[in-house]
């Protein structure tokens, strides 16, 4: 099978794969060996970032329909990893968080909740701020992890992800619902009404 037609579901035992042989080399004991190998990869990735350069090039000297194939480029997980690899992704950081934010809103929504982009750092961690309140701290820590495995899929390049927490939203000891027997002001027992 290609690369070429790999589906998401071929690509990632592709890349354990890569991964197996390359760490089997390093510890193969055979120095020389593990250089010329690596020697090869370096070589073959220089190359490859030359290829990707000019693709790039070629595309945005073609106006808006190049803009068009970059976009759907860069939207594909595969080639768009390959781009940061290169240090070619046309996209920011933060317009990637961005957008890959706006792919997570709607399922944070039906819970009651939302994500703010609040800023990234120059070390590339992202920080955020979650508002709304979902109920309870368990279903808060399944949104927060959600938010940090979309995020992290999307922009492997994210060093770190701080979320913080609005100053309206219940802290994970306090309680999001309170009961109405819990409102009422006076706790004093109704006295009985006597029929003289």
């Amino acid at each position: 099978m290609s690369i070429a037609s790999m589906n998401q579901e071929d690509l990632e035992p592709a890349m354990q794969r890569l991964d197996a042989l390359l760490a089997d080399l390093e510890h193969s004991g055979n120095a020389a060996e593990h250089e010329r190998t690596a020697e090869i990869v370096r070589t073959l990735l220089s190359v490859q970032g030359a290829a990707l350069k000019r693709i790039l090039a070629y595309l945005g000297q073609a106006g808006t329909p190049g803009q068009a194939v970059l976009d759907a480029l860069t939207a594909d997980e595969l080639v768009g990893h390959l781009l940061l690899l290169h240090d070619l992704h046309p996209k920011g950081l933060e317009a990637r968080v961005r957008q890959a934010l706006t792919s997570v809103q709607t399922h944070l929504e039906a819970h009651g909740s939302r994500v703010e982009f609040l800023r990234v750092t120059p070390g590339g961690g992202v920080h955020l701020r979650m508002t709304g309140s979902c109920g309870c701290p368990s279903s808060r820590a399944g949104l927060e992890n959600s938010i940090k495995d979309t995020l992290y899929a999307a922009v492997p390049d994210i060093t770190d992800i701080e979320l913080e927490e609005s100053a309206g939203a219940p802290a994970a000891n306090q309680k999001a619902f309170v009961p109405l027997t819990e409102l009422r002001i006076d706790r004093r027992p109704v006295a009985s009404v006597s029929s003289t």
